[in-house]
C-alpha cells in the first residue's frame, strides 16, 4: 500500500506540470510503465465490441476511458468529481468520448461525496458517499440514474463507485435489459456487508448474468461465496449467460 501512495504522489506532482488536456494519456502509460493497471485491463479487447458503446462510471483520472476510447465506437464517462471532470473533458475534446459531471444511481438527488485525504493528498479513487471518518473534504454532486440517458447499443460497462454499485445497477436495469452488456464491476468487500455483497451477485445473476474473476489469465466462474473464500478480490466480470 506504501508503493502505492508513492506513485500516487509522484503522479500527483507530474500532473501539476503536464498541461491539462494531455494528463489522461500520459497518467495511463505511466501506469502502464510502472506496472500500476488493473489485470482486468487485459480483458478489455475481448469485452469491448468496437461496434458499440461503452460506459465508464466512475471515470475518476480517466484510465479506463482512455483504454476504452481506443476499442469502442464511443464512450461515455460519468465522473461527479468537478476536478476530474474537468480533466476528463480537456483531454477528450474533439474525440469518441462524452463526458457526464455527475454520480449515477436509482434515483435522481444531490448526495454529499467524500473525498479523503491520505498522507495529505486528496485520494479521489477511494471517494465515496459513505463516509467512514478521517480527514478530507465533503462535495456536493448530482445523481442521476444511467436508464434516464436511453442509450442503445451498449456493449460495456464499467462500474467503480466506493459502495454505490447496488445503486448504480438498479438505475441501469432497463439499459441491462435491452442491450446486454458485458460488465466489469468493482465490489470491494471493505466498502460492503456480506449482506450487500450477496445482494449485488443476486441481483445480477437475476438479470441473467454469471459473475467470474480473472486470475492467472483465465476467467474463473464465481457467486457472492467468493467474499468469503477470497475476501481480498474486488473486480469481478459480469457476463451475459449466453455468452459466459
Amino acid at each position: 500500500m506504501e508503493n502505492i501512495y508513492a506513485l500516487a504522489k509522484k503522479l500527483q506532482f507530474l500532473d501539476a506540470v503536464v498541461p491539462l488536456r494531455w494528463r489522461v494519456p500520459f497518467r495511463y502509460q505511466i501506469q502502464r510503465f510502472v506496472g500500476g493497471l488493473e489485470s482486468e485491463m487485459q480483458l478489455l479487447s475481448s469485452l469491448v465490441a468496437q461496434d458499440k458503446v461503452a460506459v465508464d462510471i466512475g471515470g475518476n483520472r480517466g484510465t479506463y476511458a482512455y483504454a476504452l476510447s481506443k476499442l469502442a465506437r464511443q464512450v461515455l464517462t460519468f465522473e461527479p468529481i468537478p476536478a476530474c471532470a474537468k480533466l476528463l473533458r480537456s483531454w477528450a475534446d474533439g474525440k469518441n468520448i462524452i463526458v457526464h459531471e455527475c454520480g449515477l444511481g436509482d434515483y435522481e438527488d444531490t448526495l454529499i461525496l467524500h473525498i479523503p485525504r491520505l498522507h495529505g493528498s486528496l485520494f479521489t479513487t477511494r471517494a465515496s458517499f459513505s463516509r467512514i471518518g478521517g480527514e478530507g473534504v465533503d462535495v456536493p454532486v448530482a445523481i442521476k440514474t444511467l436508464d434516464q440517458f436511453a442509450l442503445d447499443n451498449v456493449g460495456f460497462i464499467k462500474i467503480d463507485v466506493e459502495g454505490f454499485e447496488f445503486s448504480t445497477l438498479k438505475g441501469a436495469q432497463d439499459t441491462l435489459q435491452r442491450c446486454h452488456p458485458n460488465i466489469l464491476i468493482e465490489i470491494d468487500t471493505q466498502q460492503q456487508s456480506t449482506e450487500t455483497f450477496a445482494a449485488t451477485f443476486a441481483w445480477l445473476e437475476h438479470e441473467g448474468y454469471q459473475g467470474h474473476f480473472f486470475e492467472n489469465g483465465t476467467l474463473h466462474k464465481c457467486r457472492a461465496d467468493v467474499q468469503s473464500d477470497q475476501p481480498n478480490r474486488c473486480n469481478f466480470i459480469f457476463l451475459p449467460v449466453a455468452q459466459s
